[in-house]
């Protein structure tokens, strides 16, 4: 192999980042739905609460813990931007179903 474990003590950081991008790569049917109805302003309005609530987190976990802070941090960011999404996605879903 080219890098001959040069880069296993990563893998550690790697798995945990998977899973932050994994929760980050199930919003992407929703936001592309809301864009689909021209709705743009709720990804928007999605995006700048998660910049809002994420930015400082993350810089306070990177100041105390490094790496793995900023590894806790985008796994949180993407958390709470599932939610974000999935929460301002049903409130989209329900009104636009009462307007039926």
């Amino acid at each position: 192999m080219a890098f001959s474990g040069k880069y296993d003590r990563s893998i550690y950081y790697f798995l945990l980042l998977s899973g932050a991008w994994l929760l980050r790569s199930a919003n992407i049917v929703k936001g592309t739905a809301l864009m689909g109805y021209g709705r743009f302003d709720l990804n928007f309005r999605t995006s700048l609460i998660v910049l809002v609530v994420t930015t400082p987190i993350l810089f306070i976990l990177i100041l105390h813990f490094g790496l793995n802070g900023a590894i806790i941090g985008m796994t949180l960011s993407a958390f709470i931007t599932y939610l974000t999404t999935a929460f301002i996605f049903n409130r989209f879903k329900q009104r636009a179903a009462h307007a039926l």
